[in-house]
């Protein structure tokens, strides 16, 4: 079954990046919308207000997701429609938050071990999952070497099924 709501995580990385445009290249082949999420955590805007930054922050975020997006749908044939929006908590809960709705979760990962951000996240859809009886996809687009090449693997928390066949987090492969 094709997603209809794909939400992606977008930071400065060139794995959120790379995870983006894997997000708006599904979206566009499916006729998905796309959900562009940046989280800004307290410490980062209690920083920001104590500085007097605050409002120029929030204009560097916005850009950044502007030009993200103008970056990743730039030469596609079907562009999806995309929706941009900055939520002020953790990477994690911001994620599982605008996940609720979304039949996939795509975030950017460095190669090796999923790393913090995807365990907390896990551990958060895994919450939502029992709470809400369903939660999206967790797809984990890893970049060895992101100007050569962009793959995306699902995250498992049992054995894998085929790579590019996301699976919903918990199920049996």
């Amino acid at each position: 079954m094709d997603p209809r709501r794909i939400t992606v995580g977008l930071d400065r990385s060139p794995a959120a990046r790379a995870a983006l445009a894997w997000a708006v290249r599904r979206a566009g082949r499916c006729g998905a919308t796309v959900l562009v999420v940046t989280a800004w955590p307290d410490v980062d805007r209690a920083v920001a207000r104590a500085d007097g930054t605050l409002p120029a922050g929030q204009v560097r975020l916005h850009r950044m997701q502007r030009d993200a997006v103008a970056t990743a749908l730039a030469g596609l044939d079907t562009a999806p429609l995309v929706v941009r929006e900055i939520i002020y908590a953790e990477p994690d809960a911001a994620l599982a938050h605008a996940a609720a709705g979304a039949d996939l979760l795509v975030v950017g990962g460095n190669p090796g071990t999923p790393g913090r951000l995807t365990g907390a996240l896990r551990r958060r859809l895994d919450g939502t999952r029992a709470v809400r009886g369903s939660a999206a996809q967790l797809v984990v687009v890893r970049t060895p070497d992101v100007a050569r090449t962009t793959t995306a693997r699902p995250v498992f928390p049992t054995r894998p099924t085929a790579p590019t066949r996301p699976t919903a987090l918990g199920a049996a492969a």
